[in-house]
């Protein structure tokens, strides 16, 4: 019936973009971190996460976002990535880029195991 269809899940087009930002992130935490130091894909990381750190301010400001209470996760996840995204590599002391790419990728998870992202069957 109609009235049934309407009842169900709405379909979100943000929820897919953010899916979609949000497994590129994990992929790329979840990349070895050798692997992920070493050039050219230290820098197709850090051009990546300013696009996802992009693609979620967006989100962050939309009427989905913001009815689900999420657009400041969205924009904290955000920051992680711009965190990656600007990082200056140098010998020595100082932060670790394993470690603001695993900040990057435990938000990431975060915003993916939370039930306000999850899909009801």
């Amino acid at each position: 019936m109609p009235g049934e269809a309407a009842e169900g899940p709405k379909n979100h087009p943000e929820l897919s973009a953010l899916a979609d930002v949000l497994a590129n992130v994990r992929r790329w935490s979840d990349t070895d971190s050798e692997m992920r130091s070493l050039k050219p894909w230290i820098e197709d990381w850090s051009a990546d996460a300013e696009v996802y750190a992009s693609k979620l301010r967006d989100l962050s400001v939309s009427d989905w976002a913001i009815e689900s209470h999420v657009n400041e996760r969205l924009e904290a996840t955000a920051e992680k990535l711009d965190e990656v995204a600007q990082f200056r590599h140098y010998l020595g002391e100082g932060e670790n880029f394993n470690d603001v790419c695993n900040s990057a990728g435990f938000a990431a998870a975060e915003l993916m195991g939370s039930p306000r992202f999850q899909c009801n069957k």
